[in-house]
């Protein structure tokens, strides 16, 4: 099985979406329009990484959130499949400050479905830094094995917007890193 990986934050919804009055109004469809496009080529399915995502509930995958149900319906509309979401991770760092790590949930999902065999992550963050209080930068986590799994569209330019977000030119990439055998 082939899995896409997905946020929405900086892939299909942009900071332009917010701040930029240039971008189209039906710039959201397009990338998803583009993400059918990926999981019809190449066979995929889609599992949502959002840090929404604990609003969807795990098994339904029903929302009460207007804004993620017009997702599903352009999902439903484009022939996309939502198998699932990632669990919620989180992990405690100094003063009870907690920190989402995209990576363990993605871990933690693939080591309950071995049959996955190829995936993709989408997601505009860094999958590979959290927070070290006490040297007051980030350092890199344990977890830097999805780097080369990775397609991080940009989530906001104030020249392009049309630049934001999944891009057509992501569909090769994407297909390359599906080709690499998951290993782990």
């Amino acid at each position: 099985m082939n899995v896409i990986f997905l946020d929405f934050d900086g892939v299909i919804n942009t900071l332009n979406s917010y701040l930029h009055p240039l971008e189209k109004e039906n710039a959201k469809e397009e990338r998803i329009k583009i993400l059918a496009e990926i999981c019809h080529r190449y066979d995929c399915k889609v599992v949502i990484i959002s840090s929404h995502k604990d609003q969807i509930d795990e098994e339904t995958l029903e929302t009460d959130i207007d804004w993620i149900n017009d997702y599903f319906r352009l999902f439903k509309k484009y022939n996309i499949e939502v198998i699932g979401r990632t669990p919620l991770v989180k992990k405690n760092f100094k003063d009870n400050d907690y920190k989402i790590i995209k990576e363990d949930e993605i871990k933690e999902y693939l080591d309950k479905h071995k049959e996955i065999e190829h995936f993709c992550v989408i997601d505009d963050d860094d999958l590979v830094t959290i927070p070290d209080r006490e040297k007051g930068d980030f350092r890199r986590s344990d977890l830097n094995r999805y780097r080369n799994h990775l397609i991080s569209p940009l989530l906001y330019s104030d020249t392009d917007p049309s630049k934001v977000g999944l891009q057509e030119s992501h569909i090769e990439e994407i297909g390359k890193i599906l080709q690499k055998k998951r290993i782990y």
